[in-house]
């Protein structure tokens, strides 16, 4: 993807335009009533469309909470939320319902200065699709070592 049409960068766009945490009293900060929480297919719980939803059109978006330093890479609930995998939080919505693809049908575009996401769709969505993303640590993360054998996929560095 190319250009700055894609989903990606139109969503970035939003991030940095849309007013968060504090900007005006009142101001919507979490949304995610597109979104539904299902039992899915893994006997857990995951994240479905409530409505169609276009491709590039913000699925949901909310607010992180940075959690205390090192609790992170134990626990599969918990987003990486540094580029230099130190910072960790817990995001609000029906983010944390997401299940994870190599082939996702969302992205999740992280505010690290506002604490705030957008998860944008990559393609035209029905109702009660499944909604995917991949997680950014599921390479590497020990939480993960379970799910990367399942998948199939290398330990990042093995």
């Amino acid at each position: 993807m190319g250009g700055d049409n894609t989903p990606t960068k139109k969503a970035h766009k939003l991030c940095q335009e849309e007013p968060i945490a504090g900007d005006a009293k009142g101001t919507l900060l979490v949304d995610c009533t597109k979104v539904e929480i299902r039992a899915d297919r893994f006997g857990g719980a995951g994240a479905f469309t409530a409505v169609p939803i276009k491709k590039g059109e913000i699925v949901e978006f909310g607010l992180a909470r940075r959690l205390p330093p090192g609790c992170g890479h134990d626990s599969p609930f918990v987003f990486t939320w540094s580029e230099d995998r130190t910072i960790w939080a817990m995001c609000s919505g029906a983010s944390p319902y997401y299940n994870t693809s190599l082939e996702p049908n969302t992205e999740m575009v992280r505010d690290f200065e506002k604490d705030a996401f957008h998860i944008v769709a990559l393609q035209d969505l029905r109702a009660e699709e499944e909604l995917t993303h991949t997680y950014r640590s599921l390479r590497w993360r020990p939480a993960f070592q379970e799910l990367r054998k399942a998948m199939g996929i290398e330990k990042e560095g093995a």
